[in-house]
């Protein structure tokens, strides 16, 4: 049972009591009687049909210890489970922990800060810093201090574990301050710190490790066993991580590829067929059917029908022919902006009109126009 409430907020009392009966394993004929006698131990009958977050505190608390011991554990686990809960709600909760304790033979672990309540346990552990500073029974702690409450005894522990000077400590108000959830001590003046007690603190703080080879083989060692107990974290972590670097490295690409164009052949050489023969062959483009005209080209590249359109000048062929340098022209949906870094001989793309087409002029010097026409 943890500190703060963990169940679920759209589940019922009596929701609650039935799933977790059914996680631990309880056997089916005997769920319903489990449930009924949760319900009447801890006096949740009459919110049995309430959800959790209509239940104040207390019965909260209760709720989760019902569902804690719904199965007849013989351990139960307590931390902190009572902070922020009433005192008249804190005393009944720590009657059931007792009635459990001493009728049902449960063992009960249970961390608090309150020392009223852990004068209530048969056997307590004193911890500072994650160390345990003394163990034994509530009374025999105190006698060993020399106290005169348990809380005193614990203040003297601390004191000795932190190596401070112990303070001129008020019995009474001490006592009086077991039932607050924590108390806050304001001092009018810190007296100014030493060279010596500066020392020390610098080279406490300088002993801590940084890096700790031992904690890091701790880690790996946990990750090992956890990855050993849960094949499927391990097949994510593992081949997972393999997939995807094959889905990214395959999957994903800014290539254009099946651009769709149509040729406006003014030409209607030889020559000129060849080149527009070299763009359909290729993986980029995918040819349709021939343009007719400037007012064909705008309306099927506004239909969405091709994204390029190449216009051949008249001439074509004869300039091929002679080794003149030769014009072609060719425009690009502008609405496509991924074709804009399509592999264009170096062209330089510029706007044509205003309904959104770009042109770009490819120049390029044919040397083997005899013997391998245009490229």
């Amino acid at each position: 049972m943890s500190q703060a409430f963990s169940l679920y907020g759209e589940l019922t009392v009596l929701q609650h009591l039935v799933l977790h009966a059914q996680l631990f394993h309880v056997p089916p004929e005997q769920i319903n009687a489990r449930v009924e006698a949760m319900l009447q131990r801890f006096g949740l009958q009459q919110e049995r049909y309430e959800l959790p977050e209509r239940l104040p505190l207390g019965l909260r608390q209760r709720l989760s210890l019902a569902v804690a011991m719904v199965h007849s554990p013989e351990l139960l686990l307590l931390d902190e489970p009572t902070p922020g809960v009433d005192p008249v709600a804190r005393d009944q909760f720590w009657r059931l922990l007792v009635e459990l304790s001493r009728r049902d033979k449960v063992t009960i672990f249970i961390s608090t800060h309150f020392m009223n309540e852990a004068e209530r346990c048969d056997r307590m552990s004193m911890m500072h810093a994650g160390k345990v500073l003394d163990s034994d029974v509530p009374a025999k702690l105190v006698e060993k201090r020399g106290a005169a409450t348990l809380e005193e005894a614990f203040i003297g522990y601390l004191v000795e574990a932190s190596g401070e000077p112990a303070p001129d400590l008020n019995t009474k108000k001490i006592a009086a301050s077991a039932d607050k959830t924590s108390t806050s001590v304001q001092k009018p003046s810190e007296p100014e710190q030493s060279p010596a007690q500066g020392a020390m603190v610098s080279n406490s703080a300088s002993a801590l490790p940084r890096f700790s080879l031992q904690r890091m083989w701790s880690y790996l060692w946990r990750e090992s066993l956890e990855l050993q107990r849960d094949p499927v974290r391990a097949t994510l972590a593992l081949v997972g991580s393999l997939v995807l670097m094959v889905v990214i490295g395959f999957g994903i690409s800014f290539d254009v590829e099946d651009l769709t164009f149509a040729v406006l052949d003014r030409d209607q050489s030889t020559l000129s067929q060849s080149y527009t023969q070299s763009l359909s062959g290729s993986r980029y483009f995918r040819e349709q059917p021939p343009l007719t005209s400037y007012e064909d080209l705008d309306q099927r590249m506004r239909a969405g029908k091709i994204v390029v359109a190449i216009e051949i000048p008249p001439g074509f062929g004869r300039d091929i022919l002679r080794g003149t340098p030769t014009a072609v022209g060719a425009w690009f949906d502008g609405a496509m902006p991924t074709i804009e870094h399509l592999p264009q001989c170096g062209a330089q793309a510029k706007t044509r009109s205003p309904c959104g087409l770009y042109q770009v002029l490819c120049r390029q010097r044919i040397d083997d126009a005899l013997h391998g026409g245009a490229r």
